[in-house]
């Protein structure tokens, strides 16, 4: 399954540091909320040290104004498969709703790993979470995205299509805000936002760094759940009409994430959702719903050619 993240200072910041990070992030995604817009037309101009941003090019929307916002392995041979039309889903943040009526009966994962109620401990539900992202070759879904940004005092939303094939291709399409997208061509990760920025794209090589946790970010999750964090197991709930054990991590030592937590399936032990509070304090919360492991992809979606007109920095 997946991985963009792939996303997502101020005058009275208590320290450097602090300033750095909302610095970096207004590069990224915009001033604050509460900051007037620019005004006039003229040359964009090259940001001092553009960086590579995280997935989370939703519209912005001002603070209580909501409105609509792992890795597979080796690549297989890709055919053309056009994507299906984005199924309309909700865009207002994500609710886990408790699953309620008589316990269903113990199930078994792509792994084979009973995942449903007591039937396994937490290491063996994160073990068989990792064993069935594994096996994934590609992945096309539908995903809705919230992204929480304290530093900027902004809330985003979006929703669109996520792909990926292999640990190095990746793309986040969104369709909501429409034109944004996030791709991986095995080789550059490209952000291109025009809801934020339409006259530039940051193209950053792969190869470690944020841009590799964004192409692969459940990967790297469940690759390191079980040896670098402490994991407690939630409990049950319900996302998109799927029951599944939801688990919170919380690193054992350095990490950029603050805390993660996992929504895993009971019937095949694919992520559902996955949300991350990062250090700078910014939470991401990603759920994914109408999975289609294993579907052919075709080549041109991890591709991308800036816009006529458009300017690339490399970050």
């Amino acid at each position: 399954m997946c991985a963009v993240v792939l996303a997502v200072g101020c005058a009275d910041a208590g320290s450097e540091a602090r300033s750095a990070e909302q610095a970096q992030l207004e590069a990224e995604f915009g001033p604050r909320a509460d900051a007037q817009a620019p005004v006039g037309g003229g040359a964009a101009t090259e940001p001092e040290r553009p960086v590579a941003p995280t997935p989370g090019g939703s519209r912005a929307v001002p603070d209580r104004e909501m409105r609509p916002n792992t890795a597979p392995r080796p690549s297989t041979t890709p055919a053309t498969d056009a994507p299906p039309p984005f199924e309309s889903e909700s865009v207002s943040e994500p609710v886990s709703e408790p699953v309620t009526g008589p316990p269903a009966p113990p199930s078994e994962s792509a792994s084979g790993v009973d995942v449903s109620g007591s039937g396994a401990d937490v290491d063996s539900l994160l073990a068989a979470a990792e064993v069935a992202y594994d096996k994934i070759t590609s992945l096309r879904a539908a995903f809705v995205q919230r992204m929480e940004i304290p530093l900027l005092d902004r809330v985003s939303e979006g929703a669109g299509t996520w792909y990926q094939r292999g640990s190095g291709h990746f793309r986040m399409e969104f369709a909501e805000p429409a034109g944004d997208v996030l791709v991986a061509d095995g080789t550059y990760f490209w952000a291109y936002q025009p809801s934020q920025q339409p006259d530039q794209v940051i193209k950053s090589r792969l190869g470690g760094g944020a841009e590799a946790g964004t192409v692969d970010v459940l990967g790297q999750i469940l690759s390191e759940a079980r040896t670098r964090y402490t994991s407690v197991d939630e409990g049950v709930e319900s996302v998109s009409g799927v029951s599944t054990r939801v688990i919170t991590l919380t690193p054992l030592g350095a990490s950029r994430y603050r805390s993660v937590r996992v929504w895993i399936a009971d019937t095949d032990a694919l992520v559902r959702r996955f949300r991350i509070e990062e250090e700078n304090e910014t939470i991401r919360t990603v759920t994914l719903s109408s999975l289609e492991p294993q579907v052919p992809l075709d080549d041109a979606l991890f591709q991308f050619t800036a816009p006529p007109g458009v300017q690339t920095f490399e970050g």
